[in-house]
């Protein structure tokens, strides 16, 4: 199936030191031993990706311990989401340290039992944006933090990824609209997303001649979204219509702002 598999372990501790993941591991049993900051040091050793898994109240929070393996350079990733929990404090200390967001199924069961395929839902992944399909590409991409984390119907990651991902999903409105004034004008507004990914779009219109929905989302392929215009002021006129892509995560609870014109043309 073209599937590559890539060594490695869980190193699991109580708090402080919660939970930790190991691959490209080169032996795994050296690595199983009683100290928690040993068993790190023999996987780094071994020229590991090592991340901090499902930080929180229940496996522990950003310590002395955490502080002392990131200055030593012990670990190189953290956990944002995990299964169905998203963890906003790991995001900012991904950006703030430079480590990279990693997001998991942690499933113990068969993945039917969490998950409800039928319904359109899915595994917790990371996804790598590798330069290749290669072990060698995707370590590269994750010490140099190229990822991205696709949990529920949201991504979490840096701007410059969601961003790419966006401008090359979401074709906008390009076309002039034509309105007559003193008049109640309908038209639709035809956005193609070229994409699986469906973008929650929270527009923020300050155009009082222009009606538009608040929200939009933009699900695969055609939406047409109802608009009404009505103005007494004839002429060529660019409406600029800021927004928030609510499910692309580039700051803690935050989405992605942008925006698109709209060209009108009033006789």
């Amino acid at each position: 199936y073209g599937m590559i598999l890539i060594r490695g372990t869980q190193i699991i501790r109580q708090k402080p030191l919660g939970h930790v993941n190991a691959i490209f591991t080169t032996d795994n049993n050296a690595i199983r031993v009683p100290d928690s900051i040993k068993s790190i040091a023999i996987a780094n050793q071994q020229h590991a990706f090592v991340s901090w898994n499902h930080p929180g109240e229940n496996n522990g929070t950003w310590t002395d311990v955490q502080e002392k393996l990131f200055k030593q350079g012990q670990f190189q990733g953290i956990e944002v989401a995990n299964h169905d929990t998203y963890f906003p404090e790991a995001q900012q200390w991904c950006t703030d340290k430079k480590l990279t967001m990693m997001g998991t199924s942690d499933v113990h069961n068969p993945i039917t039992f969490d998950y409800d395929f039928a319904h359109g839902e899915h595994r917790t992944m990371t996804l790598v944006f590798a330069s290749e399909k290669s072990s060698e590409a995707i370590r590269d991409a994750l010490l140099n933090q190229r990822t991205a984390v696709y949990w529920k119907n949201v991504l979490i990651g840096k701007e410059e990824f969601l961003s790419a991902i966006y401008n090359q999903s979401v074709e906008l409105p390009s076309v002039t609209m034509q309105f007559k004034k003193n008049e109640r004008n309908k038209a639709f507004l035809f956005f193609k997303n070229n994409s699986d990914f469906p973008f929650e779009l929270t527009l923020k219109n300050e155009a009082k001649e222009l009606s538009i929905p608040n929200k939009i989302i933009l699900k695969g392929n055609i939406t047409a979204v109802a608009i009404e215009f009505n103005t007494s002021v004839s002429g060529e006129k660019t409406i600029t219509i800021p927004f928030e892509v609510t499910n692309l995560l580039v700051q803690p609870n935050k989405g992605m702002h942008s925006e698109f014109n709209l060209k009108i043309n009033v006789q």
